[in-house]
């Protein structure tokens, strides 16, 4: 789901609302506070939501917005970020907390005391094992299972504006410092690994960094002067393509898939940025009726449980059930005779330079293959019995069409077709590697010419090779 507030409201919304692109999205509650930061559980069952003094938790199922804890402390809350549905960690000054929020005595179980100034940003690693959290010129990062942390170098003396650990790798740590991007490894915390800065088309300063769900290397960063800046980490230039929304962005977020992007402004309204159409000018969408900025927006990202697996089993245990259930009553079954011959044809494959032989009864002596002038001399034209053996040892007429219906080529030899009982033209090259297809499948094979119209009608979400041919 998506969820967008601003200094006074709530609004969540379903992605098929969303694609539809209506003109405005209701609210669902009224806040009392203005939010700092907002961000869903990793299980998607609630939305974590931070003020300055609370910590709430809003259920999407019922609509109802609870306080798990009231802070009393100076500076306030301003960052938070949600390790599973039932611990929260944020920021309030100089001070990192774990919140335990499982019981009804929600208490801070933890807290990092690193930071000489306050506290900007939060972010956790895919696994959850790693905390980022930056302040000005200063970045550290947690190890949550050792309980150490580790101080990142190289940075400028300047505020740290965001840290976003990519979802992609469990250290790979982004930070953005005014017009700049440090990509770090936290494993080696000496130096960043990149610096990128934005080029003097884009201006403003980076007020927010989010990495793309679907590429491993595709990064979107938005200012203050509302630039849409997309990046390739791998690329030695890294910066792909500029967007200029001309309006002044708040936030910027993925959907969920990564073919487009939510942009929060200062005027109360969500844009949907298409990466396949970065031309035409995005959709709008109006949260607040009374133009209130925009101050947060949350997507739900793709949560990792077992219910692909669980599902996998389903299809399986159904495959296996339809195997076995007898056919509806409009249709004929197959006689396990039949469909005893057909798998043996399949599981031998004749010679293509000759037909096969017709087969006698078991009971009968095996007649040896003879040419079909001796076979007609053998059998009398007055025995009625002579005369059905002859029919049965009488080789199949072989077809040798002009042309490959597949249009391929057999290295010179023609493609040659048997016509076998309960199967018309097979084609004896296919026979031996594929599945057996009737006639009708084997004309409808699509050509060269018609493999455009079995593509999707929208392509994949792009990464940053396909922005690349984009650029005007």
């Amino acid at each position: 789901m998506f969820a967008a507030t601003t200094a006074d409201t709530l609004s969540v919304a379903d992605y098929a609302l969303l694609k539809k692109a209506p003109s405005s999205i209701p609210s669902c509650l009224d806040l009392i506070e203005p939010p700092t930061s907002t961000s869903w559980a990793p299980d998607n069952s609630s939305l974590f939501i931070a003020t300055e003094s609370t910590v709430q938790r809003y259920d999407p199922t019922t609509n109802i917005l609870r306080d798990v804890y009231t802070y009393n402390g100076a500076g306030g809350i301003q960052s938070l970020a949600p390790k599973d549905k039932n611990t929260a960690i944020f920021a309030a000054e100089n001070d990192v907390h774990v919140l335990d929020c499982s019981g009804s005595d929600t208490k801070i179980t933890q807290t990092f005391a690193s930071h000489t100034s306050p506290i900007t940003s939060l972010s956790l690693s895919n696994d959850v094992t790693l905390l980022a959290s930056s302040s000005f010129g200063q970045v550290h990062v947690h190890n949550l299972t050792l309980g150490s942390h580790t101080v990142l170098r190289g940075l400028p003396p300047t505020k740290m504006d965001s840290v976003v650990f990519h979802p992609h790798s469990r250290t790979r740590l982004l930070v953005a410092s005014e017009r700049q991007i440090f990509i770090y490894d936290t494993t080696r915390p000496s130096n960043p690994l990149k610096i990128i800065t934005l080029t003097e088309a884009t201006t403003g300063d980076i007020i927010s960094v989010a990495c793309s769900p679907f590429s491993k290397t595709l990064v979107a960063t938005a200012t203050s002067e509302g630039f849409v800046a997309l990046l390739d980490l791998e690329k030695e230039k890294s910066l792909v393509r500029t967007v200029n929304m001309k309006v002044t962005l708040s936030t910027i977020d993925f959907t969920t898939e990564g073919g487009a992007m939510y942009l929060g402004t200062n005027t109360g309204k969500v844009l949907i940025l298409d990466l396949r159409l970065l031309d035409k000018p995005p959709k709008s969408i109006v949260i607040s009726q009374h133009g209130n900025p925009v101050k947060t927006i949350s997507v739900q990202k793709k949560a990792k449980s077992s219910t692909d697996g669980n599902s996998k089993a389903f299809i399986t245990n159904a495959t296996t059930k339809s195997s076995v259930e007898p056919l509806p009553s409009g249709r004929r079954a197959t006689s396990s005779a039949s469909t005893q011959s057909l798998k043996a044809a399949s599981r031998v494959a004749p010679s293509p330079a000759r037909a096969r032989a017709g087969k006698l009864p078991s009971t009968t002596t095996p007649i040896q293959r003879r040419g079909p002038s001796a076979l007609k001399e053998a059998a009398p034209a007055s025995s009625p019995t002579a005369g059905k053996t002859a029919a049965a040892l009488r080789p199949k007429k072989v077809l040798s069409p002009s042309r490959d219906p597949l249009g391929n080529s057999l290295s010179g030899q023609s493609l040659r077709y048997v016509v076998h009982s309960g199967i018309d033209l097979i084609p004896l090259k296919a026979r031996s590697t594929n599945s057996l297809k009737s006639s009708e499948e084997i004309n409808q094979l699509p050509h060269q010419s018609k493999l455009r119209n079995l593509l999707p009608k929208k392509p994949y979400p792009l990464g940053p090779r396909q922005l690349l041919k984009l650029q005007p």
